[in-house]
């Protein structure tokens, strides 16, 4: 057999697909301590999901904390997961808080590696990818700055 009068191609690999955070819902952001800041505005919406008034679900669920800023408590018994966690699922998926929503896309996760180590321990959305990896995943989402305030995680709407 001869080659002469033959043309090869080179061989090459296909691009690989950049990596994707993708939520499997386990819940496991919502069982550390580190607190949900919610402004009225989430508190009124938690209260018509849950179908209880607003003053009923700032005295069970909420505490103040000023500024017109409230914090939902932790579950009985000290265990740190949020009580909106039932164990299996978030009771207020459909009006979740704006931090929530943004998980894991926070400010400290996007620029601080060990923060984002200590995410990728718990999140299995997270752990087969590298910082860089996760840095473009957000970039891609044609974002141009992680969240710093609770204003800004209100902008960023149903982003993720």
């Amino acid at each position: 057999m001869s080659f002469t009068n033959k043309r090869i191609s080179p061989i090459v690999p296909p691009t690989p697909q950049p990596k994707k955070f993708v939520c499997t819902r386990c819940g496991s952001c919502c069982l550390g301590y580190g607190g949900i800041l919610i402004d009225a505005k989430a508190a009124r919406a938690i209260a018509g999901h849950l179908g209880l008034t607003p003053a009923q679900v700032e005295n069970f669920y909420l505490k103040y904390e000023g500024r017109g800023m409230y914090s939902v408590k932790n579950s009985p018994g000290n265990t740190g997961s949020c009580l909106f966690y039932s164990g299996e699922k978030c009771l207020i998926d459909p009006v979740k808080p704006p931090i929530c929503k943004a998980w894991p896309f926070l400010y400290g996760i996007l620029y601080c590696i060990d923060a984002f180590d200590e995410a990728k321990s718990i999140c299995p959305g997270l752990k087969d990818m590298t910082h860089e990896e996760f840095l473009a995943d957000f970039r891609s989402r044609g974002l141009a700055a992680p969240p710093r305030s609770y204003s800004s995680l209100l902008q960023l709407g149903d982003t993720f």
